[in-house]
């Protein structure tokens, strides 16, 4: 009963390289919608004696740290509620002394973090994607109410746009954004003209790309590839492309189609998208070189072209466990990088370490904070690093030179929920190693991203209030969603945000 209400089905292959037509939205997600999302949310609510107990334990063992530094009467707004990585952001600058004030869009009125202790006061705003204008508004009122000092976008991928258009407003009621500009900001979060700016621009790696402004010039771009390739001597060099949106795209952001294919194959793909993810004119597409390797995600603090804070780890397309990796060539393009635009802001980088070329690649930017920076969680002065005008010594990290990176003793963070739920339904959020022992051995070696005995609230607020309700809208809605996303907290589903 219960693998035929959640469609646990075989997991699909993950090494993508497959040139078949695929798509991170799976049909099979239609059914029962509204019943799963039901059963659910009861789980979640059943759940809750859990995450009391753990909360109860952290607390009794001390596990959790209030802050040590005084106030410093300074405030620093931070968006993005709903995710753990605002949360963590809070909690870091309540540590170093800033007062938080956290804002949300209507949606999220009810998420865990705004029960934090680190968080002073709480407000909601217009939601970006509705009213762009009157989100703009609203953080300039919330930054005047507040009288807030610093602006800390935690981003959804709709909103950092929308959070760089809001750097100027701020400004003028002294309110400083650690985020760019809105032109700096397009052209990072856009996929085809940040590798051409880095490769052309900077003199950095980065990899070909071709931009798609039709159906025709993907198949005229398929028969060049498919020619080069019938007349190329040596097979191993053969060049191939991958298809990507350069919109967030929930539904085919996975799809990894390769070029060069069949052309009645790329029809059938081409034939998938409809709609909003419709390769048009306003809606181009790229072509990017496609690239074999280890895939490393980086995440950087970056002010005024120095890199204060930076971690790299090893990645794959959906993933909430990171341990810092050191890469000392991904790490000095990133310096490179810095020191080229001189920018200030958070962001992060995807990156392939191509076996061909033997170098990383960055194959797209993403202009907003990464759920990674959880590798700092052990770093009670990471807010000032961020922050404060002359950051603390960078020697806590894992090199006593150059930008900080995660302390030595670092212990690797999860998802409590997540990993329970890899077990339970492992065709939505992924195999779990080990089964049940696994997950006894990840909860008794490792620490959860959300769990804080001095500030316990937002743990079990976000996982049996947050998650349950946002599963109850979506069982009202009857939309096809795939699965919860803890770190986000959010459900992932269909057109969703």
């Amino acid at each position: 009963m219960l693998p035929a209400l959640f469609n646990l089905a075989p997991e699909g292959p993950k090494d993508g390289t497959s040139t078949s037509i695929t798509s991170s939205y799976n049909p099979t997600f239609e059914a029962n919608p509204r019943l799963r999302a039901t059963l659910t949310a009861i789980l979640l609510v059943l759940l809750t004696p859990v995450s009391v107990l753990l909360t109860a334990l952290a607390w009794v063992s001390g596990f959790g740290r209030p802050p040590k530094t005084p106030p410093n009467g300074k405030t620093v707004l931070v968006t993005g509620g709903k995710m753990t990585k605002s949360l963590h952001m809070a909690r870091w600058f309540w540590r170093s002394g800033y007062r938080v004030v956290m804002i949300e869009t209507p949606k999220y009125w009810h998420v865990g973090a705004r029960f934090s202790r680190s968080v002073a006061a709480f407000h909601v705003v217009p939601d970006p994607r509705l009213d762009p204008e009157g989100y703009v508004a609203g953080l300039v009122r919330v930054a005047r109410l507040e009288n807030a000092e610093y602006f800390v976008p935690v981003s959804s991928p709709a909103a950092a746009i929308s959070d760089a258009a809001a750097k100027e407003p701020l400004a003028a009621v002294g309110c400083s954004a650690l985020h760019f500009d809105k032109p700096t900001c397009e052209l990072l979060d856009n996929k085809h003209r940040f590798c051409e700016w880095a490769r052309d621009e900077l003199g950095l790696n980065a990899p070909d790309t071709v931009l798609l402004h039709s159906n025709d010039d993907a198949r005229k771009l398929n028969a060049s590839l498919t020619a080069a390739a019938a007349a190329a001597t040596d097979k191993t060099k053969l060049c191939r492309y991958i298809l990507k949106n350069l919109e967030y795209d929930t539904q085919h952001r996975l799809d990894l189609f390769q070029l060069p294919c069949a052309p009645e194959a790329l029809d059938a793909y081409l034939a998938t998208l409809t709609g909003p993810f419709a390769l048009r004119a306003d809606t181009p597409w790229q072509a990017q070189r496609f690239l074999v390797g280890q895939e490393y995600t980086a995440f950087a603090v970056l002010r005024e072209g120095t890199v204060r804070a930076l971690t790299v780890s090893t990645s794959s397309a959906s993933q909430l466990n990171y341990v810092h990796v050191d890469m000392p060539e991904i790490e000095k393009w990133v310096v490179d990088f810095a020191a080229k635009t001189h920018l200030t802001g958070m962001l992060c980088w995807d990156f392939i370490d191509d076996v061909v070329a033997k170098a990383p690649f960055p194959i797209e930017c993403n202009p907003r904070v990464h759920s990674q920076s959880a590798v700092f969680l052990d770093d009670d002065a990471f807010g000032a690093a961020i922050l404060a005008p002359t950051p603390p010594p960078a020697g806590t990290g894992t090199g006593d030179k150059g930008p900080r990176r995660p302390p030595r003793s670092a212990v690797p963070v999860f998802w409590l929920y997540n990993e329970v739920f890899k077990v339970l339904f492992p065709a939505h959020y992924g195999r779990a190693e080990g089964g049940l022992r696994g997950l006894f051995r990840t909860v008794t070696t490792q620490h959860d991203a959300q769990l804080d005995g001095a500030d316990p609230l937002p743990f079990i607020v976000a996982n049996h209030v947050q998650m349950p309700m946002l599963l109850a809208g979506n069982a009202w809605r009857g939309n096809p969603w795939k699965k919860c996303d803890f770190c986000i907290g959010k459900v992932v589903e269909v057109n969703g945000d």
